[in-house]
């Protein structure tokens, strides 16, 4: 009896074909995966704002949100303790923060909210994404309201 041995070339066919469907199919699900973590980190940044505002007045004590554009990440401190660090690392970039006071020490600029949850400055501060574009977000002196704007 004649034992041959191998695939037919309809077989490798079928199989590079399935195995190219398969890797395209994976590649635009990467690139969602990527949009949505950098989205998540303006919108972690956004919330941690609200947060430190929001901790301010529960416990009648001030919070200072620091920015360090330098090493693109910030940090909420209160009574000299660090409540939270975060270091971006998700395709977004950290571009600038113009306080109005002009409030920093060394590479970080920090609004500090008051009791009142009202900031002791208003300020912009300005993202750059691989994805989304420009992002700006904006804190009110008068109200403390945190805005969020793409500049697209």
């Amino acid at each position: 009896m004649n034992e041959r041995k191998g695939y037919t070339l309809i077989e490798l066919i079928t199989v590079l074909a399935l195995i190219s469907i398969l890797i395209m199919v994976s590649i635009p699900n990467s690139y969602i995966l990527v949009r949505h973590r950098e989205y998540n980190e303006i919108k972690q940044f956004e919330k941690d704002l609200k947060f430190a505002r929001a901790k301010a007045m529960v416990e009648n004590s001030p919070v200072e949100f620091m920015v360090d554009v330098q090493q693109n990440k910030y940090k909420i401190v209160q009574n000299n303790k660090v409540i939270k660090e975060y270091i971006f690392k998700n395709g977004v970039q950290l571009q600038s923060i113009t306080i109005s006071d002009n409030k920093s020490s060394q590479n970080w600029s920090s609004i500090v909210f008051k009791t009142t949850g009202a900031p002791s400055s208003a300020g912009t501060i300005n993202f750059n994404t691989k994805n989304f574009g420009n992002y700006s977000i904006t804190i009110e002196v008068a109200t403390g309201r945190i805005n969020t704007y793409i500049n697209r």
